[in-house]
């Protein structure tokens, strides 16, 4: 008979946030954030070099005001979205998770219905000293953190999706 391994745990925004930003989620608001800066930039100073020049032209101080508001703009509203997202993945509720050697079971609050993922090398794993990351979709990551199984529980999990899944490097 098989060993599986059966825990329940809810997850921590740090968990969250780390697990997201392995899956890239996160990474790709903060380079369009540094772009976008960095072109509001150009257009500022730009604007400021019409002003210096032609004192008398409105135009050019509602651009470079404009520049401004998109800087601010392009931090604040990712930021405030990155922080929705973090915590409605974390009020998610209670995560079941049963595990064997061919597949993983997951339950997101007791009254909902299960669903499985096969461990059949089909989805890519990416895992670190806090959590595994299990990316089953572009579209869904399920994020395991480690501190909720025991120690012999840790070495056997590790096992099966290490063997049952495809291994890939943090990015």
């Amino acid at each position: 008979m098989e060993e599986q391994i059966t825990v329940n745990f809810t997850l921590t925004s740090d968990e969250v946030s780390r697990g997201l930003y392995q899956a890239s989620i996160l990474k790709s608001h903060v380079s369009r954030s540094v772009l976008q800066n960095i072109l509001a930039l150009i257009g500022f100073v730009l604007f400021v070099g019409n002003i210096l020049s032609d004192p008398r032209n409105v135009a050019n101080y509602f651009f470079a005001a404009l520049c401004v508001f998109l800087m601010v703009f392009a931090w604040v509203y990712p930021a405030k979205n990155q922080k929705k997202l973090i915590e409605k993945f974390r009020d998610l509720g209670v995560f079941s998770i049963t595990l064997n050697e061919k597949e993983l079971k997951y339950c997101i609050n007791a009254d909902q219905e299960g669903n499985v993922i096969p461990l059949d090398r089909s989805i890519e794993m990416i895992q670190d000293e806090k959590l595994f990351l299990l990316k089953v979709s572009n579209n869904f990551v399920l994020i395991i953190p480690k501190r909720c199984f025991g120690g012999p529980d840790l070495q056997k999990a590790e096992k099966y999706l290490k063997y049952g899944t495809t291994q890939v490097n943090s990015k």
